[in-house]
């Protein structure tokens, strides 16, 4: 009994494997299918505070991918639950925040099933019905909330660093002699050619013109939908020439499929679909699988630009373990991760992947210096 004790964990475990890879397939195709109709992948939200609003795509939902995601994956229904809300009533979010999706977890790693939420992040957020953060008025939504094993692919940088980082995503031919950078909480206009990687700038530079606040219009959360519609426009205005050119859409500061406002579409990945990370596998403090107590699983799924359903590559993917790494992919499985490409294709990788391959496998278009991307 003991020699077949081990036996029947392998198996086990080799289904859940096969089941988890089968969710993110599944994912996938549902994003893609809403790329086919919209012209675009599924947009960042607005920020961590959001929750979606039903007639908005694009930039222009406030919300994250896994919302919009919801009619393409079956979950129409829980898609439409919001519509049960209104002011003074947050039944509808309830239901959204708070109903287990089994597609969305990994059976390595948990169970699908509702989450504590801190009290801190119980009515923190913003929606079409409470939505100005300066009359303090936000859409709680219980204490439990879902959560998502899988994230979107953010890109190779961080968002929210200084220039240094942003001028890794930069194209190699800028469209604009000039590019606007937030310095020190006022406008700063530098020559594109000098935005090089390894370039002298200040820590807390950041593309684009400030706001009232001195931070980057595009980098900053937005108070309400007046505020967020305002600095989506503004920011477009602003970056869109100077970075990726008109055809893409919304300023990208990140070079993934997916960032703040986003709107990347099939066409804007040079690097090839079947080369790009599209979602893969997030790493969680193994601690705290059912607390939910992880800084980067410690929103609800349904929420805009977060690092609880968004990752990056700039450090290499790990196996859960009993430390916080909330921006990084990983998983609860020995020795691999799943990743699901932007062709739809579905792989398990080594935590031992190159870091520079990874990070190149991140960044839709282009890579660092033109490197020949490697066996992985």
């Amino acid at each position: 009994t003991s020699l077949a004790l081990p036996a029947v964990q392998s198996a086990r475990e080799a289904s859940r494997r096969t089941a988890c890879s089968n969710h993110i397939r599944q994912i996938a195709v549902g994003i893609i299918r809403y790329e086919t109709q919209y012209r675009h992948f599924p947009s960042g939200g607005w920020g961590k505070d959001w929750l979606g609003s039903e007639g908005r795509s694009g930039g222009a939902q406030p919300g994250g991918w896994i919302y919009t995601t919801l009619p393409f994956v079956e979950e129409q229904v829980l898609y439409d639950s919001i519509a049960a809300s209104s002011v003074g009533n947050a039944s509808g979010y309830n239901i959204l925040c708070g109903t287990s999706v089994g597609l969305f977890s990994c059976p390595t790693r948990r169970v699908p099933t509702p989450l504590p939420l801190h009290p801190s992040k119980q009515a923190n957020y913003l929606t079409e019905f409470h939505g100005n953060r300066s009359d303090g008025q936000f859409h709680g939504v219980g204490d439990i909330a879902s959560r998502t094993d899988y994230c979107f692919n953010g890109g190779s940088v961080t968002r929210g660093g200084g220039v240094n980082e942003y001028a890794a995503v930069l194209p190699a031919a800028l469209h604009a002699q000039n590019v606007t950078i937030c310095s020190g909480g006022a406008d700063l206009n530098v020559a594109a050619g000098d935005l090089v990687r390894g370039g002298s700038y200040d820590n807390d530079d950041t593309l684009g013109a400030c706001n009232s606040g001195g931070q980057a219009v595009i980098a900053a959360t937005p108070n309400d939908f007046q505020e967020g519609d305002a600095w989506r426009r503004q920011s477009a205005q602003t970056l869109a020439s100077a970075t990726f050119g008109d055809d893409y859409g919304l300023p990208a500061l990140g070079n993934g499929l997916i960032h703040r406002m986003s709107e990347v579409a099939a066409g804007n990945v040079l690097d090839g679909l079947s080369n790009v990370y599209l979602i893969g596998e997030k790493y969680v403090n193994s601690e705290h699988y059912e607390s939910g107590e992880d800084p980067g699983d410690d929103r609800p799924m349904m929420v805009g630009f977060s690092s609880s359903t968004i990752r990056w590559a700039w450090l290499p993917p790990q196996a859960d373990g009993p430390i916080d790494l909330p921006k990084i992919f990983g998983s609860a499985h020995s020795g691999i991760w799943n990743a699901a490409f932007g062709d739809g294709s579905v792989r398990s990788l080594s935590f031992d992947i190159d870091p520079e391959t990874h990070r190149n496998l991140a960044a839709r278009s282009p890579r660092y210096a033109g490197e020949i991307l490697t066996g992985f």
